[in-house]
């Protein structure tokens, strides 16, 4: 990969030289390769943080069987389960705890239903990142409305939870 750019280079690193006001567009060029190099530079920070090392998840299902189904789905991503709870109250409690990069949770649950627990966690910080998971018929506009960034439906394959998963990596690296 001789064109890569590593998360320390910088603009002589890339050109050989620090860039100097200059007249017209002859500039153009190599400005336009530096920013393409300072992207490419997120880029890689961004793929070493959440795509090696992976993201920290929390997950929440009222169904033991099925939060540990997909516990074990995460990891073989090579995402960190931070904890696997059973109630939305419980999510947001340990949300509050871990802090976790993404929160995926179903969306109908005894207690504290996932999609009110959504909106909770979101209320506290805008930033978070809530994927539901739904055994029924799914309704993405209303996932929408709680502040979801996705909606999986049951049974959840690995393709699909790796897709939703590198979406929200993506939503958390700009």
């Amino acid at each position: 990969m001789g064109d890569s750019v590593s998360p320390s280079r910088t603009f002589e690193d890339c050109f050989g030289e620090t860039p100097k006001p200059t007249r017209g567009t002859r500039a153009l060029p190599r400005i336009v390769r530096w920013a393409f190099a300072e992207r490419s530079k997120q880029n890689c920070v961004w793929h070493e943080r959440f795509c090696q090392k992976g993201m920290r998840v929390l997950i929440a299902d009222d169904q033991r069987s099925v939060g540990m189904t997909l516990a074990a789905m995460v990891a073989n991503c090579q995402h960190e389960v931070v904890e696997v709870v059973a109630s939305g109250l419980e999510a947001i409690q340990a949300y509050e705890k871990h802090k976790p990069d993404v929160v995926l949770m179903d969306y109908w649950m005894a207690k504290l239903n996932g999609a009110t627990a959504c909106r909770n966690i979101l209320a506290k910080d805008p930033a978070a990142r809530v994927i539901l998971v739904s055994g029924w018929e799914p309704d993405y506009d209303l996932a929408a409305d709680y502040g979801a960034i996705s909606l999986l439906s049951k049974p959840v394959d690995r393709q699909r939870l790796e897709a939703a998963l590198a979406g929200a990596a993506q939503m958390l690296a700009f």
